[in-house]
């Protein structure tokens, strides 16, 4: 299951939730889409960044922050 929270993007994470509406933009989708993607070609060396995680802003200041937990699912580096 995912985590989620309200922490900052930049800090410790903050009170769990347990859900998320996110809508995005066509633009923001191929971002992130982009970004995973570059992730998966990463990952697919036999080492995963710990510390790996992308950022999604709007001009308004909203921010999306998306990381990937190798632990979670077992994989180590």
């Amino acid at each position: 299951m995912p985590r989620i929270d309200d922490g900052p993007t930049d800090g410790p994470p903050g009170r769990q939730i347990r859900t998320a509406c996110v809508t995005l933009t066509s633009s923001e989708a191929h971002q992130l889409l982009e970004a995973l993607s570059l992730w998966a070609q990463e990952a697919t060396d036999d080492e995963v960044d710990r510390g790996w995680h992308t950022h999604l802003s709007d001009a308004d200041g909203r921010e999306l922050t998306v990381a990937i937990d190798a632990q979670a699912d077992g994989t180590t580096d």
